[in-house]
């Protein structure tokens, strides 16, 4: 629902509610005028409901657009010029105090949405002061300038002004509400000193109503006397419309949705108005016929009898049926709404205990308030494990920080170990796809011309696969210091299978380089091929001779020991799958070829993981990237020169 600032009447807002209000409420005028004619001046007018309800609207276009069309309408039908202006102005109150009152009465405590029996009952009631002012007033003046009254012109007059706009006109507002997204346009006020006058006028024009009725039923008044009555009671009337407006935006009006009670409201009303306009349709199809009941006033008044009979019937129904629902339906589901929005702001499991169970549920909404009460219990239950699990992960997430610094430090640290390589450059790292991987990097010296490199890989990732990395890079650092390659990699082996309860299993690039000649005694145990350049960088060598397969699953194994050289200005690369295999988003692998040009045309392995970075983009890693760069620049002996 949008509640926004009334619009001034000559603004194009309020020159098209003006013009729509006075062109539907003339015409409507016009067709009661001319088939429901009661007597002279008085006709059963349908069409009441349009000022009261473009007023609640609208404001005050709506009202001057129900004087221009009241007036307009009765002017061609044939009434004089004071009296149809004093009714125009009557039309015109009738469009403006309900809108007015709504706005300004206990407005704290009501909205224009009509949603509970409060505010229904505050409708009827509004429809009742305009219908009852308008009646009384119309036939003060009637009198006063006439000398004719008579209580059927009274009540005609009643049934008119309270009846229809009661029976259309909250459908109307209802079914407007549901189905055209509702704009409401409330007061725009500034202070006038007027305003305090408006408290006394409503009650002084009740009073001066109902001291009038008796006497002007029973022709007790002078023509005078009702004149001024009249003119006295416009000027109330207008008064009290002036209370100030100090409207405040209500909780259904941002919600926004059609409730239980207005549907129902809707639906009563709906059957109750296609009964009235059938009996309206008859009567007026049955008149036509019989020239002496249709110049008949008893006619009509005892239809107008007949429809007030009914619709009090009806109001006093629907009422007694919105209290009901009220009491019993939607202010216990309120109620229910209320707490769980404490629930969401607190998470105060006690806000939807209710003390029920199975056995004390006796309808649906004990069984609503009984699935609440174990929603908060199972929700606040989610949420501590969570909490829980959210903590531990926490607790998780710092132990495997600390590991990865564990995992880091374990790894030769290659700038002490570049000093004692003459001619000779070295580089690697790892960049585990977890917090701590399972791959591995090594590089130390036997002796003072002998280095020993290598890579491994270890199946799986996380804290398993670090643990066995471990202990493989400890034997082979331990046996390639006392055994030679050949021997130190079946030894490890064997240490490996001995304790493998979960089968894991490493890839092993293992090394011995002789660095006064560049000659590699080499051992690749199941593991990516190694790539070697020449000084020219023109082609590239794959070392991708196999000695055996993966450690730790085969014990009793034997691994051949094969040759290669390292020219002088020549590179060597030496990495795991997680180079060779990194995926981007549409799943490719960088591939061996892509990785041979990188190696080609790097002068860093920098390079080389900038070319990865960008095949791969914005994909996750997906496996451990590890990597040992070995460049000679010239001849081990002219560096010792």
């Amino acid at each position: 629902m949008i509640l926004q600032r009334e619009a001034p009447v000559f603004s194009k807002a309020g020159l098209t509610q003006l013009t729509v209000t006075a062109a539907v409420y003339g015409i409507l005028i016009a067709l009661a005028n001319h088939f429901m004619m009661t007597q002279a001046g008085f006709e059963l007018r349908p069409g009441a409901f349009v000022p009261v309800v473009a007023g609640l609207l609208f404001g005050l276009p709506a009202a001057v657009g129900s004087f221009i069309g009241n007036f307009v309408s009765s002017h061609f039908t044939g009434y004089e010029l004071l009296p149809n202006l004093y009714f125009s102005l009557l039309n015109f109150l009738l469009a403006y105090t309900p809108y007015r009152l709504w706005y300004g009465y206990q407005s704290h405590k009501a909205t224009l949405y009509i949603y509970n029996n409060r505010t229904f009952l505050k409708f009827v009631l509004l429809n009742l002061l305009g219908g009852s002012s308008l009646s009384i007033l119309a036939s003060l003046f009637i009198r006063g300038i006439s000398g004719i009254t008579s209580p059927g012109m009274i009540f005609v007059t009643f049934a008119n002004n309270f009846a229809f706009p009661l029976m259309f006109g909250l459908p109307v507002l209802l079914l407007w509400d549901k189905y055209v997204g509702t704009e409401y346009y409330r007061p725009y006020e500034e202070p006038r000193f007027w305003h305090s006058f408006a408290r006394l006028a409503l009650p002084a024009l009740i009073i001066l109503e109902l001291a009038s009725l008796y006497p002007l039923c029973t022709g007790q008044l002078t023509q005078q006397t009702c004149m001024t009555f009249a003119c006295v009671g416009a000027l109330l009337w207008f008064l009290s419309v002036q209370l100030p407006s100090e409207y405040h935006t209500h909780p259904e009006e941002t919600d926004g949705f059609q409730t239980l009670v207005s549907s129902v409201a809707i639906r009563l009303f709906v059957g109750a108005d296609l009964i009235v306009l059938l009996t309206l349709i008859v009567s007026t199809h049955f008149s036509g016929y019989t020239l002496a009941i249709w110049q008949n006033q008893q006619h009509w008044l005892k239809l107008c009898t007949n429809i007030i009979i009914c619709l009090a019937v009806l109001v006093i129904g629907i009422y007694l049926v919105l209290l009901i629902m009220e009491s019993s339906l939607t202010q216990r589901l309120k109620v229910l709404c209320a707490r769980v929005r404490e629930y969401l702001k607190t998470h105060d499991q006690s806000h939807l205990q209710h003390g029920l169970n199975k056995s004390t549920r006796r309808n649906e909404l004990d069984t609503l308030e009984y699935s609440l009460q174990k929603m908060g219990e199972d929700i606040t239950r989610y949420l501590t494990d969570l909490d829980r699990t959210i903590a531990e992960q926490e607790a998780m997430n710092t132990q495997l920080r600390i590991a990865n610094s564990i995992q880091n430090g374990i790894l030769p640290d290659l700038k002490s170990i570049a000093p004692q390589l003459p001619g000779y450059s070295i580089d690697g790292g790892m960049q585990p796809a977890k917090f701590i991987g399972g791959d591995a990097y090594d590089a130390f010296l036997l002796d003072s011309d002998h280095l020993i490199i290598s890579v491994a890989d270890v199946s799986g990732k996380g804290v398993p696969a670090a643990l066995f990395m471990m202990i493989t890079q400890t034997l082979l650092r331990q046996n390639a210091h006392e055994m030679p390659l050949a021997e130190a990699i079946r030894q490890t082996n064997e240490a490996l299978v001995k304790h493998n309860e979960q089968c894991l299993f490493v890839t092993v690039w293992l090394a011995q380089l002789e660095l006064s000649t560049g000659h590699i005694s080499y051992i690749n145990a199941g593991h990516n091929p190694s790539l070697l350049t020449g000084p020219e960088g023109g082609r590239c060598l794959w070392l991708d001779k196999l000695s055996g397969p993966v450690l730790g699953l085969m014990p009793d194994l034997t691994f051949t020991v094969h040759e290669a050289n390292l020219p002088a200005g020549g590179r060597l690369l030496l990495y795991t799958d997680g180079l060779n295999e990194a995926e981007n988003a549409n799943h490719e692998f960088f591939g061996n070829e892509r990785l041979e040009r990188s190696f080609l045309s790097a002068n860093q392995p920098q390079q080389i993981l900038a070319d990865i970075a960008g095949f791969v983009q914005n994909a996750e890693q997906s496996d451990d990237m590890t990597y040992l760069w070995l460049q000679r620049k010239e001849a081990a002996h002219e560096a010792a020169e």
